[in-house]
């Protein structure tokens, strides 16, 4: 069962002012915080190799992405990107290791291991 937490990390900027390259800002500012927080995850859990690993689940019209904070036990951190999807409450404590090491594996054949 997860437990979910929030991370030390200011949320990314997402004012928009509508000038040209406002999504690329968009995207940069997600992305560097998504950096960010897998800095500080992998610096806090350097032994455990799914700490910083991202994982996005299909929701409404995008995902919910999340990192992993640890994996034993699963600790997760939502992560403000994109449309910030977060999945319901009860779907986000009922995660195990194991549904994300399946949709990991999932992802891995159909994406060709990207």
């Amino acid at each position: 069962m997860a437990k979910i937490y929030s991370v030390p990390i200011p949320e990314p900027s997402h004012e928009v002012d509508y000038h040209s390259d406002f999504l690329k800002d968009w995207q940069r500012n997600d992305a560097k915080y998504i950096d960010d927080v897998r800095a500080w995850i992998k610096n806090r859990n350097p032994k455990d190799k799914y700490a910083g690993v991202l994982y996005a689940h299909p929701f409404a019209d995008g995902y919910a992405q999340y990192m992993i904070l640890q994996s034993k036990p699963l600790a997760l951190v939502p992560l403000p990107v994109g449309d910030a999807w977060r999945l319901p409450a009860a779907h986000e404590r009922g995660l195990t290791m194991v549904d994300i090491k399946q949709y990991m594996d999932f992802q891995k054949a159909f994406h060709g291991g990207t």
